[in-house]
């Protein structure tokens, strides 16, 4: 019972939609954090702008990682995306693009293994 607890006290699930659009005076910004636990999302996380404003930032970082739905930081210049796992499963979009500017910076680190499915990366 206790290592179940354990489990369920270190995940981060989202199955929906996490939006911190970019504002004129502001870039949105997501940080999801779970250095010693597991982050899976099979929904939606958004940090973008349009074409007159620029994509935002958005930083993932967990020791297992399972990105299974869309993240997005275009803007009129792309935004940045960090991703950080020790061991990291990919599918779906990574986008980062540059609408009517320069595409942006999509790092992504593995300390151990990586699986991609049907992963599409793009900061065009």
């Amino acid at each position: 019972a206790a290592a179940g607890k354990a489990v369920l006290e270190n995940l981060i699930s989202n199955e929906g939609t996490l939006r911190a659009k970019t504002l004129p005076e502001d870039k949105g910004e997501i940080r999801i954090n779970a250095p010693r636990g597991s982050i899976q999302s099979t929904g939606r996380i958004d940090a973008s702008g349009d074409t007159a404003l620029d994509g935002g930032r958005i930083e993932i970082d967990g020791s297992f990682v399972s990105l299974g739905g869309e993240i997005n930081a275009d803007g009129r210049n792309g935004g940045d995306i960090l991703v950080r796992a020790g061991t990291l499963s990919l599918a779906e979009l990574i986008s980062a693009r540059g609408l009517a500017g320069d595409g942006g910076n999509i790092d992504i680190m593995s300390q151990t293994s990586w699986e991609v499915s049907s992963s599409l990366i793009d900061a065009s």
